[in-house]
């Protein structure tokens, strides 16, 4: 086998053991080393255009160097398959994938192991080979070697940490002079050489490694070391050396100004402390800092991580603009520090569950085996449980450690992040957890979940809102006597900076530096009265050529390497180093540590937003085109798991750069990503800002176009917005009378969205048109798919209408294509339709088995929206037979999945079940409260039949309250819309009730409507109507002082109605006692119990007058 290594350089060793032939050329061996790193069949294509691109015959170069490779290693090296080119493994081994493949397997405890993979790596991968003319091959490398790169660095600092804790202090020792050489910009590994020799009673040579730390820091950077730096030196010259396994705490980015300037927040930093001291009972606190840009929220946020003793993990993150539509960031990566945190010190902290479940967004971290996964059930992942995981995994470390959750700019947090912050809140009266968060209170009224959230957290007794407002002129006064104190006695400077600054706190930090700058009391303030001026002032004071660097920081909107810098920019090395460093001495921008790598951004955001503003349209479109071109080659190279927040920028800087292509490419995989984590309104987002793009510059056909909008109609069924629906199929309906759209199963397509929606709407009439329609072509082009959802939507129509026969002919239709299709999805919800039909004919026992069959399909695919509609459907058998228990916990379920989703429509549905269940408990007002909640969003959605169902059950309870005045409204606009739209069952029992109310307000007996109303309920074979009229007609019989027929009715319900539900003829049994003998009363109610449901009928109708 052939052994082909990759780190250091490329060496070639046949199974022999010798080295293959030097004649074996450079650009053969680059080639043979892509295909190795790519892991699977690349095609010549891809590989022409990346190595040929400017050649004459790219296919024939491309060809001479698969022949070369093959001759001078192995004929068989190569899997040559159609199109495409592999690495046959069978026949060659990779020290590079070997590398990865070990480190996977997670032994971070096996010191050996983690020796002998991590001597693998000799040097960077590729080390010598660059082929600056390949530019495509060159940001490949790129991103392939900082890969490799980090996890050894990654894994080295575990070795080093692992030998440490096993006092094996002189190998961690080499390890962490390895590391150091091998990065000298690793802070980490610095520390822990620093610490070593310190250990090893080296305290000089611990010193000294600190200088000379403290020089490349300030000559590479211009910056200062750490307080973590500072301290550890501290504690060498006091002869204290910490104890490292304390307690571990990854660092957070340093407060933005210095600690002579924070002044002011002395209450707000109590509170921070306060909150911070809850974590020793046990408990937590949720503490958000919100406040106008400038108003001091991060530097408040590190005075507080600088002034606290903490001892507890600490991890950090930042919501930004650019990755708004990313669901779960910076969530994500605050769960890979966690979880790096727990494999090393807790390894057995998580349990195996929640590695099933986290696997989907941290696949690296976990290894299942596939055969395992196999051989045991596992629990369908949905948004509710995969939130409840991550809530799980830092309530297991917080017990654990304690811990605090550090996030700013939540203005731009996407929902589901919101939801996760709202279960964390649940737990911390039994979890030591302090989350810590910070907004900025204009752009929060932006955002509808947030703002939603805001308002149930503030009844929560562990949220703490603090609103930092402008600093007042005792604490302006507090600042200069700490900077100044000899001009603490003078009034004017005080009033002067209130005047300036309107008591801003960014804006007052800033004149003090100039005032700092100056060194001499001046008679003026040397700042205009502007914080914007100010910024303009410095960014004029720096060379023309230094201002590209920070354009480009300010396009990009977020924390940059040097290298990403260099590489959006197209500048030379040396000038955006310098550009950098003349901005950080200007106090523009600031350092962070991510992961061991040192990144820039702006000092605070009103300075990025600035140096935006400053920046041309002209230049603010080509960066934002450089900054596309770079994300997208990222994105080609990263594994799907790693790459979901770079695509969200990607497709965020091509809206902005009007790169349409770009747009069309990528949004439909990050809109995917996003439905994955079921942030559907986050999916949603990204197709609309694709929309908007397309609409300005329309580069597509209009079937192209048709898709997208079809595409935009598919993620609206989550969430229930028919009205939204219809307007974007309006579109395609425009474009198909003017003959725009030519492909026809995108026009079949577009038929069966189209009349389903007007269902939902409504417009039987125009859905049964489009529907009927699109069945027609569907079967002559063969779309047994589309056949299918217009045959569903069909007998929906038809159940709506109360024509049972014929919607269980459709449904059954629909599921006979489904099983051919092998579809189980869609053959759940044609049980689900079939279950509805059995429902409202009363044949309970077959509804309730075709409800559970669509469960058991649901969860074993995990579709948390089919799970939602059977536990309600089946919440609603129970209730129909007196469970009242069961349904509620059915409903309850049903209730929860729904408002996670969004779902307005299902979340309307449910709300109905529990007024209705409400009702059968005896409390009526709660039941309209639950309507009336019902209602509203019914109405704001436009589900004109369901918006008939609750105004009909609000009028029916006001009825039974006799408040007819109320009752009347309700049922006569429910009336209005059930005849409009033909709904038979709901128009009955309308005319029902309103009879009903006709005759109690009379005293008579029912008029002619009743009796209309109860033969239409006869004829669409509704016993649930029949039921209602029975009982109504016995209560205006005892009204009109005839309560010896009335029991004869009441008997019959008695003997037909489920043994639970007999209750709820209690009421009316209790009148009849008062007025009848016991031998009056049950001897006419055992009559009406001998007899049919016909005979019953037939009998009233008699009464007609």
């Amino acid at each position: 086998m052939f052994n082909i290594q990759l780190f250091g350089g490329i060496e070639l060793e046949p199974p022999n053991g010798a080295i293959a032939e030097r004649t074996f050329r450079r650009k053969s061996r680059i080639i043979l080393a892509y295909i190795a790193l790519t892991q699977k069949p690349v095609s010549r294509d891809a590989l022409s255009r990346l190595f040929f691109h400017d050649s004459n015959d790219p296919a024939g170069n491309l060809r001479w160097h698969i022949s070369r490779i093959r001759r001078s290693l192995s004929p068989d090296i190569l899997h040559l398959k159609g199109d495409t080119v592999a690495l046959n493994l069978d026949k060659a081994s990779v020290d590079a994938l070997q590398f990865a493949a070990a480190l996977k397997q997670k032994q971070q405890g096996n010191v050996q192991f983690l020796e002998e993979t991590l001597s693998l790596y000799r040097g960077e991968l590729l080390a010598g080979f660059s082929l600056s003319q390949l530019d495509d091959f060159g940001f490949w490398l790129l991103g392939q070697r900082a890969q490799y790169s980090q996890m050894y660095e990654s894994y080295t600092m575990t070795l080093i940490k692992q030998l440490a804790k096993n006092s094996a202090y002189d190998k961690a020792l080499t390890w962490a002079q390895t590391l150091v050489d091998h990065n000298s910009t690793l802070e980490d590994a610095h520390y822990w050489l620093i610490w070593l020799y310190a250990r090893q009673r080296q305290a000089t040579v611990a010193l000294k490694q600190y200088e000379l730390y403290e020089q490349l820091i300030q000559s590479e950077f211009g910056n200062q070391p750490s307080e973590k730096m500072t301290q550890l030196k501290q504690h060498i010259l006091n002869d204290n050396l910490p104890d490292l396994w304390q307690k571990t705490v990854i660092e957070v980015p340093s407060a933005l100004h210095p600690d002579r300037f924070f002044m002011g927040r002395t209450r707000e930093l109590e509170q921070l402390q306060q909150g911070y001291r809850y974590l020793s009972r046990g408990t937590g606190q949720f503490h958000l800092l919100e406040g106008d840009a400038g108003m001091g929220k991060s530097a408040l946020i590190g005075q507080f991580l600088k002034q606290t003793d903490i001892n507890a993990l600490a991890f950090y993150g930042t919501f930004y603009e650019s990755t708004a539509s990313s669901a779960l960031a910076p969530w994500i990566k605050i769960l890979r520090d966690c979880l790096s945190w727990t494999q090393e010190n807790k390894p057995s902290l998580i349990p195996q569950s929640l590695h099933e479940k986290l696997i989907h967004i941290a696949p690296d971290f976990f290894n299942i085996q596939s055969d395992e996964s196999k051989t045991k059930e596992s629990e369908p992942l949905d948004a509710a449980l995969l939130l409840n995981a991550l809530a799980d995994v830092f309530s297991l470390v917080a017990k654990h450690n304690k811990l605090m959750i550090v996030l700013e700019n939540i203005h731009f947090a996407d929902e589901t992040s919101v939801q996760l912050l709202s279960l964390l809140l649940n737990r911390l009266s039994t979890t030591p957890m302090l989350l810590l968060a910070s907004q900025r209170i204009q752009e929060s009224e932006n955002n509808r979940f947030l703002k939603r959230a805001l308002d149930e957290w503030d009844s929560h007794s562990a949220y703490k809102r603090m609103t930092l407002k402008n600093l007042d002129v005792s604490a302006i006064n507090e600042m200069i006597q700490k900077q100044w104190p000899q001009l603490s006695q003078q009034v004017d400077l005080t009033t002067k900076l209130v005047d300036h600054t309107s008591g801003i706190t960014l804006h007052i930090i800033e004149i003090l530096h100039e005032l700092e700058q100056i060194g001499a009391i001046p008679p003026e303030l040397p700042a205009p009265p502007s914080l914007s001026k100010i910024i303009v002032q410095r960014l004029e004071r720096m060379p023309a050529n230094h201002l590209n660097a920070l354009e480009t920081l300010a396009i990009v909107n977020y924390p940059s390497t040097l290298a990403e810098i260099i590489a959006s920019t197209g500048e030379a090395d040396e000038q955006i180093i310098n550009s950098m460093d003349n901005a950080l001495q200007s106090r523009l921008v600031m350092t962070m540590q991510d992961n061991g790598h040192l990144r820039y951004d702006f000092a605070h955001s009103l300075i990025q937003q600035i140096v935006q503003d400053q920046t041309p349209d002209h230049r603010k479109q080509s960066i934002n085109r450089r900054v596309v071109e770079l994300l997208e080659k990222r994105a080609l190279i990263l594994a799907d798991s790693d790459r979901s927040e770079l695509i969200n920028r990607l497709v965020y800087h091509a809206q902005q750069a009007d790169d349409v292509s770009r747009l069309l490419r990528w949004t439909p995989i990050a809109a995917d990503a996003a439905k994955n984590a079921f942030a559907y309104r986050q999916a949603l987002k990204l197709y609309e800002r694709l929309d908007r793009s397309l609409q300005n510059t329309p580069t597509i056909t209009y079937d192209e176009y048709a898709q997208i909008l079809l595409d935009m109609v598919s993620i609206l069924d989550y969430l229930g917005d028919w009205n939204y629906q219809d307007t974007l199929l309006s579109r395609i309906c425009r474009w198909e009378e003017m003959l725009l759209l030519e492909d026809e199963s995108i026009l079949v397509a577009y038929h069966v969205a189209y009349g389903t929606t007007k269902f939902r709407l409504g417009d039987y009439g125009i859905a049964k048109e489009y529907l009927e329609h699109a069945v027609a072509n569907a079967k002559r082009l063969k779309k047994d798919n589309i056949l299918s959802k217009a045959y569903n939507s069909l007998g929906n129509i038809a159940y709506s209408q109360a024509e049972w026969g014929i919607a269980t002919q459709y449904y059954h239709k629909s599921i006979d294509i489904r099983q051919q299709l092998g579809d189980e999805v869609a053959i759940g919800i044609a049980y689900n339709n079939l279950g509805s039909v059995a429902f409202r004919q009363g044949q309970y026992k077959q509804a309730i088995e075709y409800f559970q069959k669509n469960l058991t399909i649901r969860e074993a695919h995990g579709d948390q929206h089919g799970i939602a509609t059977s536990n309600n459907n089946i919440g609603a058998v129970y209730m129909i037979q007196g469970q009242w228990d069961a349904a509620s916990e059915c409903y309850e379920k049903s209730l929860n999945i729904r408002r996670e989703l969004g779902d307005q429509h299902g979340i309307a549905s449910t709300l109905s079940n529990l007024a209705q269940l409400s009702v059968n408990l005896n409390d009526p007002l709660r039941a309209i409260e639950l309507y009336e909640e019902s209602l509203a969003i019914r109405t704001a959605i436009n589900d004109q039949a369901s918006i008939a169902h609750s105004l009909m059950a609000i009028g029916s309870l006001y009825s039974q309250l006799e408040d007819y005045s109320k009752a009347e409204p309700y049922l006569l606009r429910s009336l209005e819309i059930n005849h409009a739209l033909d709904i038979k069952t709901q128009h009955a029992e309308t005319l029902l009730e309103l009879s009903y109310i006709k005759a109690m307000r009379n005293r008579s007996m029912p008029d002619e409507t009743f009796y209309q109303a109860l033969e239409q309920s006869q004829a669409i074979s509704s016993n649930l109507n029949i039921d209602i009229a029975i009982k109504r007609f016995s209560q205006i019989l005892i009204h009109i002082g005839k309560p010896l027929l009335a029991a004869k009715y009441v008997g019959f319900l008695y003997e037909q109605i489920e043994i639970a539900k007999r209750d709820r003829l209690k009421p009316i049994i209790d009148i009849l006692r008062a007025n009848l003998t016991e031998d009056e009363l049950f001897g006419s109610m055992h009559d009406g119990s001998q007899q049919s449901y016909e005979e019953i009928i037939n009998e009233i109708m008699q009464h007609h007058p």
